[in-house]
């Protein structure tokens, strides 16, 4: 049976546990300033094994990431210290194999091509997260776990 989300306030930076499960849950930073987005996200992921640290600027992000390892970053487009869409650039050149999904309330194709353009794997408008939400975040763990096997065999050589 699923667990309600919880959220759970501390130092202006909240951590949100949205499932108890036995194996390794997949590691998301949702970066985004709107609680009530990110309680619409917590619905959604309800029932999955993620364990989401929320962060609400992009500076507290970018501390976040500094100081530990997440497996995705799901990102807001407008945020209250920078633009969205200049922060994925950042993390494509700073944590490559850590894949971005970015989330935005306004539909237009040309900021999602310039979000994919940037670094981002995929785009989800916020009023379509009910339906888009999870093939998106499958399809970046996917596509993460791809690149850090990639990554370890040219290191390795194999």
């Amino acid at each position: 049976r699923c667990h309600p989300h919880r959220v759970k306030k501390k130092w202006g930076v909240s951590s949100m546990t949205v499932s108890t499960v036995e194996s390794a849950q997949a590691r998301i930073l949702y970066i985004e300033d709107n609680e009530d987005d990110l309680i619409a996200v917590a619905d959604i992921l309800d029932c999955v094994r993620v364990h989401v640290t929320w962060a609400g600027t992009l500076d507290s992000a970018r501390k976040m990431l500094a100081s530990g390892e997440f497996d995705m970053i799901l990102l807001d487009h407008g945020m209250p210290d920078g633009n969205g869409l200049s922060f994925v650039e950042e993390l494509w050149w700073n944590y490559p194999d850590v894949p971005v999904v970015m989330l935005t309330g306004r539909s237009d194709e040309a900021l999602a091509l310039s979000a994919i353009k940037k670094g981002a794997v995929n785009f989800v408008l916020k009023d379509e997260l009910g339906r888009d939400l999870m093939p998106a975040i499958e399809t970046a763990l996917g596509w993460g776990l791809a690149q850090k096997s990639r990554t370890r065999s040219s290191r390795t050589g194999v």
